[in-house]
């Protein structure tokens, strides 16, 4: 994979991450889920595992996704801040990995927006892990990658 492709899929699946993490909290507060698929989102979402002391998912979902980009484009700017983001990205992983178990194991019911979210996370952190092995010479500045 070529290094313009890797930065443009880091950005596209954050960007959805964050798309999709602020519709569902927009869904959640009008008192209904958000469903890609028909599945059982509503029963996920609002589930005892919704929140996070007294926080919905959705929006720690958004304000994480927000920040990673912002991470992700001083990384690009300053290498030496790359592994940073992927700390932030094996962090997001563990909690995808986590949400994933519950909706399997726990709940026995399956949210398609959020396991589309959750394997966007790890397809997230993958893609960042290959970037820094590969690439990780190459960092200088975000706006040397549109030269």
């Amino acid at each position: 994979m070529n290094r313009k492709l890797v930065h443009n899929l880091i950005w596209i699946f954050i960007a959805i991450n964050i798309v999709l993490s602020f519709i569902s909290y927009i869904a959640i507060t009008t008192n209904d889920a958000f469903c890609i698929i028909k599945s059982d989102c509503s029963e996920v979402q609002k589930s005892k595992y919704g929140e996070i002391f007294g926080i919905k998912v959705s929006i720690l979902g958004t304000i994480s996704f927000l920040l990673l980009l912002l991470i992700y484009a001083f990384a690009l700017r300053q290498k030496q801040i790359y592994p940073f983001f992927i700390l932030a990205n094996l962090g997001g992983s563990i909690f995808a990995l986590w949400f994933i178990y519950l909706q399997f194991f726990v709940l026995s019911r399956i949210c398609s927006s959020c396991m589309i979210i959750d394997g966007l996370t790890l397809i997230i952190t993958a893609l960042s892990i290959y970037e820094f092995i590969k690439y990780k010479s190459e960092f200088k500045s975000v706006f040397s990658y549109f030269k």
